[in-house]
């Protein structure tokens, strides 16, 4: 089931996220992004995210068994032929990050898009079954950000069992990660680590 997020829910989160207009020393990137598997949408997050950081998304069914794990870092300086600009590496797992089954590995260039090109940004990869996996970017802006106000470089998001380590749902964030329940009709769990915040699955949280 796809969730439609309101515009202004990923708006709000973006306005208590401490963003700073009055001190603009970094760039905070906005990432809108969808993960099909055989046409089917398994997962749409929205995510904040600082270049150099690894991001952790996950999507775990009602007893919080990992379903789907992907990880996102941006490229400050892609290089693909002749062209150098912001890109994406993203990996997705099926279970949970690195002891799961790892359904697409991708690096795609965000800025610039050539000219004329329309619709996301796309890499598909087909397994050994024929079954295709794909990951589109639907969104990539970035907005200025007073990095004092954020949180530096986190530790390790992950556990010995490739799973975000703070539990979903948990209220203390100062493992730099969030999560917490889908939106009904949904039983799932979503979590987040290594971003400013996020939005899966109809429900959004951000990290202080």
């Amino acid at each position: 089931m796809r969730f439609a997020l309101p515009a202004y829910l990923f708006v709000a989160l973006l306005s208590f996220s401490g963003i700073s207009t009055a001190s603009q020393s970094s760039e905070l990137h906005v990432v809108s992004a969808r993960v099909l598997l055989d046409g089917k949408e398994v997962m749409a997050p929205n995510m904040q995210l600082l270049a150099g950081n690894t991001a952790y998304v996950s999507l775990s069914d009602s007893e919080k068994k990992p379903l789907y794990s992907l990880e996102l870092e941006i490229l400050p300086e892609l290089e693909i032929g002749t062209i150098t600009g912001v890109g994406l590496r993203a990996v997705l797992w099926e279970g949970p990050f690195a002891k799961g089954t790892q359904r697409i590995a991708a690096t795609l260039m965000l800025s610039p898009r050539p000219t004329g090109a329309v619709g996301p940004i796309s890499a598909v990869e087909e397994d050994k079954s024929g079954g295709k996996v794909e990951i589109q970017i639907i969104s990539h802006a970035t907005r200025m950000v007073d990095t004092d106000s954020l949180a530096k470089d986190r530790k390790s998001c992950l556990n010995e069992q490739g799973e975000i380590a703070q539990p979903a749902g948990a209220e203390t964030q100062s493992s730099g990660c969030c999560g917490g329940l889908c939106a009904p009709p949904s039983t799932n769990w979503y979590q987040c680590c290594n971003v400013t915040g996020c939005c899966v699955c109809g429900k959004c949280c951000i990290v202080p």
